[in-house]
């Protein structure tokens, strides 16, 4: 590996949603079994919590739906940079 690639992953800031984890486990269900409700693999929907992966916007319903929360409970719009210096 390039000291360039390890760099640059090492600079990736990785931004776990805790919000989305409390309510797996406010939900009293294993993570497997809300991943395969959703229709995506367990390690897809840890991939997601961790913040390692984005979901698709028909993603985020399912999980939600899946939890029984709304979608902007779980996954709130995203400010940029430059929305928040203004």
């Amino acid at each position: 590996m390039s000291s360039t690639i390890r760099d640059r992953d090492a600079s990736r800031e990785l931004r776990p949603n805790m919000t989305l984890k409390l309510a797996i486990v406010a939900a009293q269900r294993p993570q497997y079994t809300i991943a395969f409700a959703v229709g995506i693999s367990p390690s897809a929907l840890s991939a997601i919590v961790r913040g390692i992966s984005t979901p698709s916007p028909e993603q985020e319903r399912r999980i939600a739906d899946a939890l029984g929360e709304p979608v902007r409970v779980l996954f709130p719009p995203v400010r940029s940079r430059r929305s928040a210096v203004r």
